[in-house]
């Protein structure tokens, strides 16, 4: 009941907000679902990152570029690490 309670706290009435269900899953497209991934995720330049915690930068950065390498060497991205 408490997990039920938080989704439904932070998705509202969005589909979010209930449990997968096999009816749920028979109305997915494939292909459109693979489109929309693609679309919004695929590229690793348009993506924030924030790390919060306690962290040793020289361990983290070598994962993040191993990760997302691909987008952290474009030209429009930047790798930065900070603490506050």
């Amino acid at each position: 009941m408490y997990n039920e309670t938080i989704r439904y706290l932070v998705y509202g009435r969005s589909f979010q907000s209930r449990p997968l269900q096999v009816s749920d899953v028979r109305r997915m497209k494939p292909a459109e679902a693979c489109r929309h991934f693609h679309a919004n995720y695929s590229d690793p330049a348009e993506f924030t990152v924030v790390l919060v915690g306690a962290f040793d930068e020289a361990k983290v950065r070598p994962m993040l570029e191993k990760y997302l390498g691909r987008g952290l060497h474009s030209s429009t991205s930047q790798l930065i690490l900070s603490r506050f």
